[in-house]
């Protein structure tokens, strides 16, 4: 995964974390970050979960397998099932970041 897509995941999921927790409904958080998100392809797969969650499913059942990482999505899931989405957007946010350090770390070197 390249370190640019890594952290447009990991400014969406702090921002959408931030916006759950403030109480923000979900499909009104996505459609905001739909907008405000400058990369290209985060605002596809943004479009893609609001699309979903017009079919009244979940919106994490169409997010992009080959875009996100297989422990994101179960952990997305997860934090769906057990009401703490907030919590784990913004943990997942905070995993992604010490991803990039290391990738930047180790390119250095």
């Amino acid at each position: 995964m390249k370190t640019n897509q890594l952290k447009a995941q990991s400014m969406f999921f702090e921002k959408f974390g931030q916006m759950i927790n403030s109480a923000i409904p979900l499909h009104e958080a996505l459609r905001i970050m739909q907008e405000e998100t400058l990369d290209l392809s985060m605002k596809s797969h943004i479009k893609v979960m609001l699309e979903t969650m017009t079919d009244k499913k979940p919106f994490y059942e169409n997010m992009c397998k080959e875009y996100f990482q297989e422990s994101t999505l179960v952990m997305i899931e997860s934090g769906c099932n057990q009401g703490e989405l907030d919590y784990v957007c913004q943990k997942i946010s905070r995993c992604l970041e010490v991803d990039i350090m290391q990738r930047l770390n180790s390119s250095s070197t």
